[in-house]
């Protein structure tokens, strides 16, 4: 989903919540925040093939 351009927005407290149960809050938000920046650049990268 967030490789698409047209998401602007998504709602994942929920899957930060329940990730920082088992990994600590601050790891669960890095993580979460290198997949979306890892999706948006692939979603980019396939959009210019």
């Amino acid at each position: 989903i967030a490789a698409l351009p047209e998401i602007v927005e998504l709602n994942i407290g929920h899957a930060i919540m329940a990730r920082a149960m088992f990994d600590g809050l601050a790891k669960a938000v890095s993580d979460m925040r290198a997949l979306m920046q890892e999706a948006r650049l692939q979603g980019l990268i396939e959009l210019g093939q």
